[in-house]
């Protein structure tokens, strides 16, 4: 009979590395928990969270169909009966055969309510389920706890045991720890799996999460010298497919039964503080052409009334140091023999895989990475503690629109659009000068999963026509007076973005279109989940037809994510993850420019100056102004600027 695994936490960086080991097991199937208001929801969730994985996706293709491996449920661990309706977890009981619970809240430090929340209440719910399935077809019940519900005890920790007398160093070790326990009072067949800290994959360094040990490296490739700790002290880190692929062996070994497995590496073989740093050093300096200082260690205890004072404060890197702490003492060694029993030898050496760990995160600037599509990761920043400043440059005039201006702009446009009856798949039209107004617009859309479709604005209303009736365009906005002046040869409904008021009347002006007749509004678009997953279109591009027709190409929301992703990783890394101006002057439908100064910013560790210039002309005056970071010319290879010409950018020439 095939094997039918049911796996929590499988959006999560973890669970779908275990998902994936799973899948690839003959005569398995999953039965996945997801969270979501509806089944559609849920799927899409998965959709995008799985997105980066050929093998989840190919399965996912084929959910609906006879020869499918995979089974959604739309629920949620903390809710009773799992949020499943009674004829779901009927058939969830009747039929699972293994439990892998992997779900977790991972924020070191949140309150121990609301860590509980998922770590104890949602485990005392699936041991619930469990308890159940048992009189039917049910073998084991895996749990994913971690190594730190030793808390505070030093000296070896023995796999089997469980302790928590000297109380713990976090919230969340608390709450596994009490996690844990639960399953070990039930009365089920249970295996205990303790990872240490988990990163990214051995041979390709994939990660979504930089957690707290890519935390130090990346304050110490910006630039950081102290280190509040010892330089022996031993780092306890493991790549995610070990431990993944562990969680699949140990689940569906029979004889797993009741034994906890510390997934970590030998103690004699971890890196301690000094040798990981060394060899950052060494790497940063062959890689990325960073001569990083020589570090410093002064353990805490000889200036802790100091470096408490430090630790504790809420900004950069005292913040990080702090969260560091319960990880910089490892003055404890996890005994693995159960481990070894049922996975051998441990194959790995940090020192081979830490280079792939570096490539990846520092590609990605050590931003974490998420489900989110190019439009939601602008609102996301928006609220992050990295600052984002707007500039229209009109007439010579810089006129600053801050973030939180900027956001509301956009709920304005959100509500605009709705009033108008655009929802997905719906094609709108843009063209017009670049502007702020623009990009709340493509945000907009974006949020709303509709398709943008940005044209030329020199282009002549005829061949504007015939771009809104291939595309099938709903509404058009226009953002300039030669447009707006030609309105009326527009076959569909117009509204104006450009500054200037004095429009036809037959046009929907700006602020018209932001004040719409309805009871209905949307007040915070970071509320906003698009109603998209990755494959589907996000936006198509014409051609300028200076060789024949114009020509639209569509673009799928995965393929803006991973241009802008690439585009925000070119510049060096110090001029990526320091203060980055941008400045927006070829028009906005424009491939490039649409990605390079609509998108990419948004994926780079920095504060932002994004500057659109309305007038191409005043380009040569505006240049030594902003100085741009960043800078997009048409040629055919990318230089670094002469400090005569505009200052210490770089061209990302098309």
């Amino acid at each position: 009979m095939k094997d039918r695994i049911f796996l929590t936490g499988a959006t999560g960086f973890l669970g779908t590395q275990i998902a994936e080991s799973l899948i690839k097991q003959p005569d398995i199937s999953l039965i996945l928990l997801v969270r979501g208001n509806n089944y559609d929801e849920a799927l899409k969730h998965l959709s995008r969270s799985w997105w980066e994985s050929e093998t989840l996706m190919n399965e996912l293709k084929r959910i609906d169909t006879p020869h499918s491996k995979i089974m959604i449920m739309q629920g949620d661990v903390t809710q009773e009966l799992l949020g499943l309706d009674q004829e779901n977890f009927r058939y969830l009981v009747e039929n699972v055969t293994h439990v892998v619970h992997a779900a977790a809240d991972l924020r070191l430090n949140s309150s121990i309510e609301n860590l509980r929340r998922i770590n104890l209440q949602g485990t005392e719910n699936m041991i619930s389920m469990a308890l159940k399935a048992k009189n039917y077809l049910l073998k084991k019940f895996s749990h994913i706890s971690t190594a730190y519900v030793a808390g505070k005890r030093k000296g070896l920790i023995e796999e089997d045991s469980l302790s928590g007398k000297l109380g713990f160093k976090t919230n969340y070790e608390q709450s596994k720890f009490e996690a844990e326990e639960a399953v070990r009072k039930a009365d089920l067949p249970f295996v205990i799996l303790r990872p240490g800290m988990i990163v990214g994959d051995s041979t390709t360094g994939y990660i979504k999460t930089f957690n707290t040990i890519y935390s130090l490296i990346r304050l110490y490739m910006n630039g950081l010298q102290l280190f509040p700790v010892s330089k022996n002290l031993k780092i306890n880190m493991v790549p995610v497919d070990y431990v993944a692929d562990a969680v699949c062996t140990i689940t569906l070994n029979e004889d797993s039964t009741s034994k906890t497995f510390h997934l970590t590496g030998p103690y004699q073989d971890s890196p301690t503080v000094q040798e990981l740093v060394s060899l950052v050093k060494k790497w940063a300096s062959e890689n990325l052409d960073l001569n990083l200082p020589k570090p410093l260690y002064i353990p805490l205890s000889p200036m802790l009334h100091i470096a408490d004072r430090v630790l504790n404060t809420d900004h950069g890197v005292g913040r990080v140091l702090h969260e560091l702490k319960p990880y910089m003492k490892e003055d404890r060694i996890f005994d693995t023999k159960n481990t070894e029993l049922f996975m051998g030898e441990y194959p790995l050496n940090w020192a081979d895989y830490l280079p792939k760990l570096l490539e990846f995160a520092a590609y990605y600037g050590f931003f974490h990475r998420s489900s989110r599509t190019v439009h939601e990761q602008i609102i996301y920043r928006l609220n992050r503690s990295l600052p984002v400043n707007y500039y229209d440059i009109v007439d010579g005039n810089y006129i600053k629109l801050t973030a939180p201006n900027f956001k509301e702009q956009v709920s304005k446009v959100l509500n605009g659009l709705s009033a108008m009856g655009i929802t997905k798949g719906d094609r709108v039209a843009i063209a017009g000068f670049n502007s702020t107004r623009y990009l709340s617009l493509d945000v907009a859309i974006g949020l709303l999963g509709a398709v943008n479709v940005p044209i030329y604005y020199t282009s002549p209303v005829d061949e504007i026509n015939e771009i809104l009736e291939d595309c099938d365009a709903s509404i058009i906005f226009l953002g300039t007076p030669e447009l707006l002046s030609s309105s009326n040869k527009i076959n569909i409904p117009v509204v104006s973005f450009y500054r200037d008021s004095d429009i036809h009347s037959k046009i929907v002006s700006w602020s018209e279109f932001l004040n719409p007749e309805t009871d209905v509004f949307i007040k915070d678009p970071a509320e906003i989940i698009a109603s998209v997953d990755f494959n589907d279109t996000a936006t198509i591009r014409y051609t300028s037809g200076t060789t024949g027709k114009p020509a639209g190409v569509r673009f799928s929301h995965g393929n803006l994510r991973w241009m802008a992703e690439f585009i925000a990783s070119i510049p060096p890394w110090s001029d990526r993850t320091s203060n980055i101006k941008y400045l927006s002057f070829l028009p906005m439908n424009h491939v490039v420019e649409g990605i390079l100064g609509t998108y990419s910013p948004y994926y780079a560790p920095a504060s932002l100056e994004l500057y659109f210039l309305e007038n191409f002309h005043e380009l040569e005056s505006a240049l030594p102004q902003v100085r741009p970071t960043i800078f997009s010319l048409f040629q055919g290879s990318m230089k670094k600027f002469g400090p005569n010409f505009v200052g210490n950018g770089w061209e990302i020439c098309t």
